[in-house]
C-alpha cells in the first residue's frame, strides 16, 4: 500500500465536486422553498381565509422548525496505509468535512485541527467553524479491539460553528493488510427542519464522489433520521 499522502487528489478536484453539489443544492432548496410558498398560497385562497392562513403559517413553520435529528455511518476503503489515513483525518481538513472546508474562504490549521472562515450575504455576514481532533486509542495487532490481526486507531473529531456545538464524528481506522478500512460515525449536535430532507438527500448523493476525489471508495453508507 502507498504510504504517501500525495495520493489525495489535487484540492481543485475536491473543490470542483463540492461546488457542483453546492450549486445543485442551492437550486433544489430554492425550488423547495417556492413549492412550500405555492402550497401555502393555495391554502389561503382555496380555504376559508382564517383556516387557510393558519394552514399556511403551520406549513411554513413546519418547514423551518428543527424537528429532525440525524446519525450517519459510512464505511470506506483505500489502498493507503493506516498512518497516512490517520494523518488525513487527524488534521485541518478531514475527508468527511470536505463539504465545509471545500467552500471556506480560508482554512487555518491549528495544533489539534483547523478553523474554517466563511462569508455570505455579499460579505455582510460571516461564520467560523472550528475542528478539533483527538486520538482516542491506537491498538496493535492482537488486542481485543483490533479484530484479530488488524491494527486500529480511533479518532474523535468535534466541530463547532460560531462557538456553538455542531457535530461529533468517531473515526475508526483499521489496517486490513491489503487495504485500510475507515468507519465514520457522524452525529450532528443540532436538529434540522423538514426542508433539510432536500439537502440531506443531495449530501448522500455527492458524499461518495467527494470522498472518491480524495482517494476513498465508499463501501456502505447508512443515514438514520428521527423526529424530536
Amino acid at each position: 500500500m502507498s504510504s504517501s499522502t500525495d495520493r489525495r487528489a489535487d484540492r481543485d478536484a475536491v473543490v470542483a465536486v463540492v461546488r457542483r453539489y453546492h450549486r445543485v443544492e442551492r437550486l433544489c432548496s430554492i425550488a423547495a422553498a417556492v413549492a412550500v410558498a405555492l402550497v401555502a398560497f393555495v391554502a389561503i385562497v382555496s380555504l376559508p381565509f382564517l383556516v387557510g392562513l393558519l394552514a399556511a403559517i403551520g406549513l411554513l413553520v413546519l418547514a423551518r422548525v428543527p424537528v429532525l435529528s440525524r446519525t450517519t455511518t459510512t464505511r470506506v476503503v483505500t489502498d493507503a496505509d493506516i498512518d497516512a489515513v490517520v494523518a488525513d483525518f487527524d488534521g485541518a481538513t478531514p475527508p468527511m468535512l470536505a463539504f465545509q472546508w471545500g467552500l471556506a474562504d480560508d482554512v487555518r490549521p491549528t495544533a489539534d485541527g483547523g478553523v474554517y472562515d466563511f462569508s455570505y450575504a455579499f460579505g455582510l455576514q460571516s461564520a467560523t467553524v472550528t475542528v478539533e481532533s483527538a486520538l482516542r486509542s491506537s491498538d496493535s495487532p492482537g488486542t481485543d479491539d483490533s479484530n484479530g490481526d488488524d491494527s486500529a486507531s480511533t479518532l474523535e473529531i468535534t466541530t463547532t460553528a460560531n462557538d456553538r456545538s455542531w457535530g461529533t464524528y468517531t473515526i475508526t481506522i483499521r489496517d486490513r493488510g491489503d487495504e485500510t478500512s475507515v468507519e465514520i460515525e457522524g452525529e450532528p449536535n443540532r436538529r434540522f427542519g423538514l426542508r433539510y430532507l432536500v439537502q440531506g438527500g443531495l449530501t448522500n448523493r455527492y458524499y461518495a464522489d467527494v470522498l472518491a476525489a480524495q482517494g476513498y471508495t465508499t463501501v456502505e453508507r447508512e443515514t438514520s433520521l428521527s423526529l424530536f
